[in-house]
């Protein structure tokens, strides 16, 4: 199948990643057989074309325009999930996607695949990894509980306790930092997350934030696994990130000091007019390779 042949399956004139995702959630999710009660041959054979035709097209991302290619490649599968696995994984988890209401009802979501599969950006939507590995986890520890015959001795606190234990435990099993950073920041040396600091009312933190200025000193340090920023040598307080995913990606970077981080401020606002006051710092983090 070639480029050309894949975007007219999915209905697109030229090469476009955020128009080719969307296109295949929507064309995916009105013929999936869990959502249309159809599973005939011809179904199945219109989901094989579709999912062959988006593997061709995220092999071939780099392409602009009308870029032809050739493959050999052949789906014989219902479904594959043309994704890299974790054989060391402590289980399986499934896989999913938005539905046909993305735009307005996040509940909606189909599930098409299962495995030991690390997480790709271009291809699974991070709330659904989060989605994914919340069942996981879920189900490890309801399984667990379960076969030592104890639900009834564990309340609901010690089982939420446990499975966010596991959630963060499959989240480190199921995100690899090189490919997650080279799907997110393709050919680049230096990956760049966006960040805030807040303080509000009359702390420490918000006075260390009013009193930076444009000479002042940045540092950040882990703290209880979680990123404490530092200004002038005081605490500011813990960075806030734009995207979910810079927790589960700069933390790991940090605890394994696998590459550089460093941390550059953007802009500083102080509001003192409405009550509580609030100080803002907005950052920059820096994963250096």
């Amino acid at each position: 199948m070639t480029v050309v042949e894949a975007l007219k399956i999915l209905g697109l004139d030229r090469y476009d990643e955020i128009e080719i995702k969307k296109s295949f959630r929507r064309k995916i999710a009105e013929i999936h057989p869990d959502v249309t009660g159809i599973s005939s041959s011809s179904e199945l054979e219109k989901v094989k074309r579709l999912n062959l035709a988006y593997t061709v097209l995220k092999k071939s991302k780099d392409a602009e325009g009308f870029v032809i290619q050739e493959y050999s490649y052949k789906n014989e599968d219902f479904f594959v999930w043309d994704v890299p696995e974790n054989a060391d994984a402590d289980c399986e988890r499934d896989i999913y996607i938005h539905g046909l209401d993305y735009d307005e009802d996040k509940s909606s979501v189909i599930k098409v695949a299962t495995g030991k599969y690390y997480w790709d950006p271009y291809l699974e939507d991070f709330d659904m990894f989060l989605f994914s590995l919340n069942k996981a986890a879920t189900g490890m520890v309801d399984e667990s509980i379960f076969r030592e015959n104890m639900y009834d001795e564990i309340d609901e606190e010690t089982r939420m306790s446990m499975r966010v234990s596991v959630f963060y435990r499959l989240s480190g099993q199921f995100i690899d930092l090189d490919l997650a950073f080279g799907e997110l920041f393709p050919d680049e040396e230096e990956y760049i997350f966006k960040a805030t600091v807040t303080a509000k009312g009359r702390t420490r933190e918000f006075n260390s934030i009013a009193a930076l200025n444009k000479d002042s000193l940045f540092d950040i340090k882990l703290v209880e696994n979680r990123i404490c920023v530092y200004g002038d040598g005081n605490v500011l307080g813990f960075a806030d990130f734009e995207n979910d995913y810079g927790y589960f990606l700069v933390i790991p970077v940090m605890e394994n000091e696998t590459s550089r981080v460093s941390v550059r401020p953007v802009k500083r606002r102080i509001n003192t007019k409405k009550s509580p006051r609030t100080a803002i710092v907005t950052l920059e983090l820096y994963v250096t390779k």
